[in-house]
Order: C-alpha cells, then sequence, then structure tokens
C-alpha cells in the first residue's frame, strides 16, 4: 500500500501531464490541497458554476489523458 504522501505524489505527477493551465490549477486545488468549490472560484476569479463546469470538463481530459474515458 502507499503511503499518503506517495499517493499525493503520484496525484501530482499524473496532474502535471495535465496540459490546460485552469484545469490543472482546479484539481490541484481540490484534489491536493482540498480547497472548498467557494475557494476555488475566488482563486481562478470565476463563479461557482463555472468552476463545476471547469471541473467536468478537467476529470474528461484527465480521463482521455490516462485512457480512462
Amino acid at each position: 500500500l502507499l503511503s499518503r504522501r506517495q499517493r499525493q505524489m503520484c496525484i501530482r505527477d499524473r496532474l502535471e501531464a495535465v496540459p490546460n493551465a485552469d484545469y490543472k490549477l482546479l484539481l490541484t486545488s481540490r484534489y491536493l490541497n482540498f480547497e472548498t468549490w467557494e475557494s476555488i472560484a475566488e482563486i481562478m476569479q470565476f463563479s461557482v458554476q463555472w468552476v463545476h463546469e471547469l471541473h467536468k470538463r478537467a476529470l474528461k481530459n484527465f480521463g482521455e489523458i490516462y485512457g480512462l474515458t
């Protein structure tokens, strides 16, 4: 089993392969920094609704990169 730190490093490495900077920031903020949707929206200067839409797109992109879709 991987330690928490090892899992975080693995996630970080995979997120580095995401070419879109907004997707990378959103996914890193959510899954490594455990930010709330509201906090991410503030950081990115987007509405919460747009952050949710970007999240959906970012997950789709991530899945395409790693053959998960």
